[in-house]
């Protein structure tokens, strides 16, 4: 009787490590992304340093898919600021990511309209098929401050620096980089 005591005490106890340690897991998963998503950002203003104009207007054609390659192929960079490439700004020569979908880049004003020749334009980091979790993790620790800024739960998918094309579900995750801003 003792020894089936001490497997039900001992099989418990495993369920209860087990379920922590995912929990575990799944934060340095979800932290790993920030990280990536940061060094990504870094590169992206460095690139537009570089070229000394915003990220966009540096780019041979312009169609997002090809866009997340100047960071690391000069290939991608427009003739007239080919000279001015120190990169490779990124290590990774991939469009995909190990953990979710693919990575390109995105232009899209404040209001999250399509940019224009004229006004603000931001790029955006978008990481395709993006779970629903994942995204609230990376949104809360970056946008909510890890809890101490509350936003509006309706509106959090378009406001902030982590964004989404959708409010809910799987997603394309957004995370507002570089900016081209007019002078009034």
């Amino acid at each position: 009787m003792d020894a089936r005591i001490s497997i039900a005490i001992f099989a418990a106890l495993s369920v209860t490590a087990g379920y922590y340690a995912l929990g575990k897991i799944e934060d340095i998963r979800n932290s790993s992304i920030i990280q990536e998503l940061q060094s990504i950002d870094t590169a992206l203003k460095e690139f537009q340093t570089d070229m000394g104009v915003f990220y966009k207007q540096a780019i041979a054609n312009v169609d997002s898919l090809d866009d997340f390659k100047a960071l690391y192929n000069a290939d991608y960079v427009n003739l007239d600021y080919k000279r001015l490439w120190n990169g490779p700004y990124i290590n990774e020569e991939t469009t995909n990511h190990n953990l979710l979908g693919s990575y390109y880049l995105a232009y899209y004003r404040d209001d999250m309209s399509p940019c224009q020749s004229k006004g603000d334009c931001h790029v955006f980091i978008a990481i395709t098929e993006t779970p629903d979790e994942v995204w609230h993790y990376i949104n809360d620790y970056i946008d909510g401050a890890g809890g101490s800024h509350l936003e509006n739960e309706e509106k959090a998918y378009i406001t902030g620096k982590v964004r989404a094309t959708t409010p809910k579900g799987t997603r394309t995750l957004l995370y507002k980089s570089v900016s081209k801003k007019i002078r009034r």
